[in-house]
């Protein structure tokens, strides 16, 4: 088989088995499946204040990789008319009953790598969750962001999510390509953008399986003129002050701009922290005169101290700079964020396939770390970087031999400190 057909094989099968498992990472009901797609919708919900004003009625989206249907329902209510392509028939099938009581909702089967069943220009929004970190094709990831940006209109937006992070080497498996699918680097990103002329506006959670990102169709209403934009002002990302901490989330810088072109992309605008270049974050809607907000974190290895601070069109000064002082940060307080079972990721506390999946958040080394169940040791950890800027690892054990089902006690140490012990269930 072709991948294509591989992945339409594959995808078929999986959703016969269980379409719910497979698309949502959990046991559950449709019930419990369609809350999740509920809750999984913020991100992107977040994103349409970018969008040309209009009413809610006349917008329209697309979904690519639709799966039965989770995340369309809470999805149409912001959208007159809804559409989610798949490559599995089986999954269309299943939306097809579950939007029947959505009538501005609509599934289809496509083709596995590009959008022809629709024209130039026809949607306001277009997004993908958790779907193209399966495809085990770059071309084939490439070719859909590419028909993504055909479909949109002027200043629409894709927002989508793509793996930024290899999977650990026990999953690169034959066979299971479908499931790991291929995965991107920041500059790989970059690259696309500036290569198709697709402004990047936002991006997060780079070096990680969930590498978020939004691109903007540019209007192609003037030419980008470095020339015009100035500064007013740089602070602190979090809360307006000069005072930058080392690491951490609020690691980050706000240039405050004006004259900043409305098609303008992260990617042709890095940041030169002191001598140091940086392609930001985020940057927020731009107004008529140029008006936005525009972040960009600290790299690695900057130090305490005066901080000098400029915008670079593609690598090249185009500002004064403004100082903020960097300091360093607390000292590392390492706390357990979530425990679950390492299949279920909804089964919080419990573990209902003999082990778990311990996240714990500002590790500032994960070999440090040990887990014990009932006071045993695990025996093996495979360990995934969650969020590399808060220093978030998910650690999956095992339980240790010997565990008896019924409440127990996990415990977590890194290195030579003990934290609080969680109460948990084997079932």
């Amino acid at each position: 088989m072709n991948v294509i057909e591989q992945m339409r094989a594959d995808w078929n099968r999986r959703a016969r088995e269980d379409a719910n498992y497979y698309v949502a990472f959990a046991t559950m009901n449709d019930q419990e499946f369609l809350a999740t797609g509920a809750r999984a919708i913020g991100g992107f919900e977040a994103e349409l204040h970018r969008l040309p004003r209009a009413p809610e009625r006349d917008r329209r989206a697309l979904e690519i990789g639709c799966g039965p249907g989770r995340l369309l329902i809470p999805m149409s209510r912001h959208f007159g008319e809804i559409h989610g392509v798949d490559i599995s028939d089986e999954m269309v099938a299943l939306a097809k009953q579950k939007l029947a009581g959505t009538p501005n909702a609509h599934a289809h089967v496509n083709s596995g790598s590009d959008l022809s069943l629709f024209e130039n220009g026809y949607f306001d929004f277009v997004y993908s969750w958790i779907v193209l970190q399966h495809i085990p094709s770059k071309d084939v990831v490439l070719s859909y962001l590419r028909e993504a940006r055909r479909v949109l209109k002027p200043g629409g937006i894709l927002a989508c999510q793509v793996r930024g992070l290899k999977p650990i080497d026990s999953e690169l498996k034959p066979g299971w390509e479908t499931w790991t699918g291929c995965w991107f680097s920041a500059e790989e990103i970059f690259a696309f953008s500036s290569a198709q002329e697709f402004p990047l506006v936002s991006i997060s959670g780079i070096d990680t399986q969930y590498t978020f990102t939004v691109f903007r169709k540019g209007l192609g209403q003037a030419e980008i003129r470095p020339d015009r934009v100035a500064v007013l002002a740089v602070t602190a990302g979090t809360n307006g002050g000069r005072v930058i901490p080392t690491r951490g989330h609020a690691a980050a810088v706000s240039l405050w701009l004006d004259g900043f072109p409305v098609d303008g992309s992260l990617v042709d605008f890095p940041v030169m922290l002191g001598d140091r270049l940086q392609t930001g974050c985020f940057v927020a809607p731009v107004s008529a005169s140029g008006g936005c907000q525009f972040n960009a974190m600290l790299p690695k290895g900057i130090g305490p101290g005066p901080l000098p601070v400029r915008l670079t069109y593609r690598g090249t000064p185009i500002s004064e700079a403004h100082e903020v002082e960097v300091v360093a940060a607390p000292p590392r307080d390492p706390k357990i964020v979530v425990v679950t079972d390492r299949v279920n990721l909804l089964a919080y506390n419990r573990s209902e396939n003999d082990g778990f999946q311990v996240s714990i958040v500002d590790v500032e080394d994960p070999a440090l770390v040990s887990i014990a169940v009932g006071g045993k040791p695990a025996e093996s950890m495979v360990v995934v970087c969650e969020d590399p800027i808060g220093s978030t690892y998910a650690f999956g054990l095992p339980l240790p031999s010997g565990i008896p089902k019924g409440p127990s006690a996990l415990t977590v140490r890194v290195g030579d400190r003990e934290l609080e012990a969680f109460a948990v269930e084997i079932v």
